[in-house]
């Protein structure tokens, strides 16, 4: 199976059961397969205008949007649809809009394929043994400072608990070459990941992935190589934090505030308190490894060549004997 997330990546955030939020954004595509509730929110501030030739809001579900702007593209509903003239399906003018709202129970027709390719994916790599190391560095108290994955070139991945990644006040290094895929399978039911610092060794020993801000934007080549599978997660608390790779949790009702996300965002419920600004999911994709190469070692070559001999003898036979039946049917004798 190729470490990437099939008709699933196309969307910037994937919920599969419900999502409750306000105050926040989605700057690609995003589709949920039950309820929506939403206000003061933005979705596909970041992708190119469809002409409202594509759906970049699509709800299995029903939908209760309020102050909400689509920026490009169609919502599509598959339930009631409570939208007002709150909700504004434009980028800058509101007399060009960009798409529309369909009420449309077929938006979704293959949503259960979709949902079984994501489980079923989180589920295969959740089972793939560790090629790199998960190392720890602790104070002298036992509290985990650093949680560094080391690997080498090509895909890595790596094991980690619940309790260890849900540590505060930590960071989290990947000491692996730019090019390098980092796939961090996270074991346990109960996941938080709050006040933690994302390094990358390609940036330099030590050097901070830095957060977008309204000046500076980081082109994804370091973070569209990070997945973090959640695959038993059942209860994941993400705060306080500027997550740098995708998020997988198709088993996770997902709080997600004070933050934000650098990948796509799949998890089963996405609810957030009404007193909280819900997370930020930043328009970025899980590259991963479209083609998987196992390496296998080569024997020596002297091997090689005394393996060889039968094949090579039976060849030699089969052209010495074709040339004798040419010669004897040449000849007028019978072979």
């Amino acid at each position: 199976m190729p470490i990437t997330l099939g008709e699933a990546g196309q969307f910037n955030a994937l919920i599969l059961g419900d999502m409750s939020v306000q105050r926040s954004d989605v700057e690609g595509r995003l589709a949920v397969g039950g309820n929506l509730e939403m206000s003061d929110y933005s979705v596909g501030l970041l992708l190119d205008d469809s002409d409202g030739g594509r759906d970049d809001l699509i709800v299995g579900g029903d939908a209760k949007i309020r102050d909400t702007r689509i920026e490009y593209g169609n919502a599509v509903v598959a339930g009631s649809a409570d939208i007002d003239e709150t909700v504004g399906f434009y980028r800058d003018n509101p007399e060009s809009p960009n798409g529309k709202l369909y009420n449309d129970s077929g938006g979704f027709a293959d949503f259960d394929a979709l949902v079984d390719d994501v489980l079923r994916r989180s589920s295969a790599w959740g089972g793939m043994a560790a090629t790199g190391q998960t190392k720890q560095s602790r104070n002298d108290e036992g509290a985990l400072y650093d949680l560094r994955f080391e690997g080498g070139l090509g895909l890595n991945v790596f094991n980690v608990d619940a309790a260890d990644f849900s540590s505060p006040n930590k960071s989290i290094t990947f000491d692996i070459p730019a090019s390098a895929v980092a796939l961090v399978n996270v074991s346990g039911e109960d996941v938080e990941l709050f006040n933690t610092g994302f390094y990358h060794t390609a940036l330099g020993e030590g050097v901070k992935f830095r957060d977008n801000d309204i000046t500076f934007r980081h082109d994804g080549a370091l973070t569209n190589n990070i997945l973090f599978n959640f695959v038993e997660a059942t209860s994941l608390d993400i705060h306080s934090v500027g997550v740098k790779g995708s998020i997988l949790a198709p088993h996770a009702t997902t709080s997600f505030y004070n933050g934000h996300i650098d990948g796509n965002f799949i998890v089963e419920n996405f609810i957030v308190d009404s007193s909280k600004d819900a997370g930020q999911v930043n328009a970025y994709q899980f590259i991963g490894a479209p083609q998987v190469t196992i390496a296998i070692d080569e024997p020596p070559m002297i091997w090689l060549f005394f393996g060889s001999m039968p094949i090579l003898v039976v060849f030699f036979w089969r052209r010495l004997h074709k040339k004798a039946v040419g010669h004897s049917i040449a000849c007028g004798v019978a072979s």
